[in-house]
């Protein structure tokens, strides 16, 4: 496994942290390589896959993982996996630290279905939903959970293939808020998103990925070119109208979830001016929140007490 030292307090030993991550995930991430540069104090990190760390016995503290494809798998292999590493969490009990727990982490990614009528789902609803309807799948992990419907009306709608989550689609100028949590310290920032449409358009469905529309720097014939281009003052003080909410809103999500590792995506409705939650992740791509190296070794320590 690959190990990065630290220079530990004198007195004390450095807490061991085992990290659980795909190669993709470390390759965006860089957590070793950044330690590498810049050794954190009190905290040392140990790439290990699952099937190491249930043989590790007791000799880490803390578990950092991202192992959301195990979660969400119905391979026996994955099952068997999931099932060996929460009996090995319930032997270690309160001494072991999970960033983040897992029962959290699974209410999250397999969202519980609303029973109706298949046939007419938005009458089900009562009026709450109203067309254009964002549809994504219920499995809020894997490369499927970036492919979106955006559907117009109800005939495209029961072309979807359900489970699925469908939420209302506000006109929010071509921009969305995102926001990264990790524990108290949050960073946020504006990224292209899907443009508006009129509330009569009668166009056919829409289907893309959000990692073409809404990653920095993308330039998609869904979004608005001249929104993205005013990203940067404008952005600015549509970050400041909203600043006041930000910090208490992740807060009560860290609460309710009780996960320290998100990514909130909010959009502005042009039309009330509210501030629409639309998504949560869980473990985001922290390479875009300054110093996050820091912010996760604060939380380390919190966590443990040390």
């Amino acid at each position: 496994s690959a190990e990065v030292a630290s220079s530990a307090a004198a007195d004390r030993p450095p807490i061991e942290v085992a990290v659980l991550l795909s190669d993709e995930k470390e390759r965006k991430l860089r957590l070793f390589e950044r330690c590498r540069q810049n050794p954190p104090s009190g905290v040392r990190f140990h790439r290990l896959d699952l099937d190491e760390l249930l043989q590790s016995g007791s000799r880490y503290r803390v578990v950092l993982h991202k192992i959301h494809s195990e979660l969400t798998s119905n391979k026996p292999e994955s099952i068997d996996r999931v099932r060996r590493f929460k009996a090995w969490i319930e032997a270690r009990g309160s001494e072991l630290v999970l960033l983040d727990p897992l029962r959290g982490l699974e209410s999250m990614l397999l969202a519980r279905p609303c029973p109706g009528n298949p046939g007419d789902p938005v009458a089900d609803s009562n009026g709450a939903l109203r067309f254009p309807l964002l549809c994504k799948p219920h499995l809020a992990s894997g490369a499927e959970a970036h492919s979106m419907s955006l559907v117009f009306n109800a005939g495209q709608l029961a072309d979807l293939r359900p489970p699925l989550v469908a939420q209302e689609f506000v006109n929010h100028g071509a921009r969305i808020i995102k926001v990264y949590v990790l524990g108290s310290r949050i960073h946020a920032c504006i990224r292209p998103s899907v443009r508006d449409f009129q509330a009569d358009h009668a166009g056919p469905a829409i289907q893309f990925s959000s990692h073409a529309v809404s990653k920095a720097g993308c330039q998609s014939e869904l979004s608005d070119a001249a929104a993205s281009a005013q990203n940067g003052d404008d952005g600015e003080m549509l970050l400041s109208r909203y600043s006041g909410l930000l910090e208490p809103l992740c807060r009560a999500c860290r609460s309710v979830l009780g996960l320290d590792l998100l990514n909130l995506d909010l959009v502005p409705d042009t039309r009330s001016g509210r501030l629409g939650l639309v998504d949560i992740n869980q473990f985001p791509g922290f390479e875009s929140m300054p110093n996050y190296v820091d912010a996760l070794v604060e939380l380390i320590k919190l966590k443990v007490n040390y």
